[in-house]
């Protein structure tokens, strides 16, 4: 790059009249290279006059926002603080969406399916009801003849069948109104564990699960299928169409 160079010269001319007028030094124009290193462009600021209205107006807009914001966040932080501290803040940040999903979950409700539930917890209460008056007709017979030969590992016989009577006849009628039903199923599920057992001692697995047997069935089918139907009560409830909602 270069500049233009002004240098000044005087005029040739004599001392005449006009001397006066013409002997003050003129200039004349003359191209001289000069090495000129380019100066960094630099940000005009908000007071320069090459700065227009408009990135003036803009500058001031964003310093209200900013002030505005960090109030904002200092008004914030403060709030947060007296209600405990940001790490409560945060937990309750996180409550609400599982709080709003469980909500929303118990509004939900599929007839079928409860009524299917329904359906499955009363149609086995009543029959192991039936149990329980079999086991009342003759408790000393049921005490010598299985729980004493087949279940010999059980102390007292005659206690343990009083106590699978009770549970029997108590836990089916709880267990179908819905109250205090995962007891009620656990209390079953021991019942028919140990009625498992004693079919298991008695006759075996019998070709378990291929066989044909001559009775068509396992003997320890039917004490089987009634522990799968409590264990399930015991893991998922009575259902909503109980006294106990479900909770129980």
């Amino acid at each position: 790059t270069s500049e233009w160079e002004i240098e000044p010269q005087r005029s040739d001319k004599g001392d005449g009249p006009d001397s006066a007028r013409t002997s003050f030094p003129r200039t004349q124009t003359r191209w001289t290279p000069k090495p000129c290193l380019p100066s960094p462009p630099s940000r005009p600021s908000r007071n320069s006059p090459h700065t227009t209205s408009h990135e003036a107006a803009a500058a001031g807009i964003m310093t209200v926002l900013s002030r505005s914001l960090a109030q904002r966040g200092a008004i914030k932080g403060l709030s947060t603080l007296s209600r405990g501290g940001p790490a409560r803040g945060a937990r309750a940040t996180r409550r609400r969406p599982v709080a709003a999903r469980a909500a929303q979950g118990e509004d939900n409700f599929d007839f079928f399916s409860e009524f299917g539930i329904l359906s499955l917890r009363l149609g086995t209460s009543v029959m192991m009801f039936h149990n329980g008056l079999d086991k009342l007709v003759d408790p000393e017979g049921f005490s010598t003849f299985v729980v004493a030969k087949y279940l010999d590992f059980l102390p007292e016989p005659l206690l343990w069948t009083y106590g699978a009577i009770a549970a029997e006849l108590a836990c089916p009628v709880l267990l179908a109104l819905g109250v205090l039903a995962r007891p009620s199923a656990a209390a079953l599920l021991a019942t028919m564990t140990f009625a498992t057992i004693f079919h298991l001692n008695d006759t075996g697995l019998e070709g378990f699960p291929l066989a044909v047997v001559e009775k068509h069935q396992y003997g320890f089918e039917t004490s089987a299928l009634y522990a799968g139907i409590f264990f399930y009560f015991l893991l998922a409830g009575p259902g909503k169409l109980s006294l106990g909602g479900g909770k129980k």
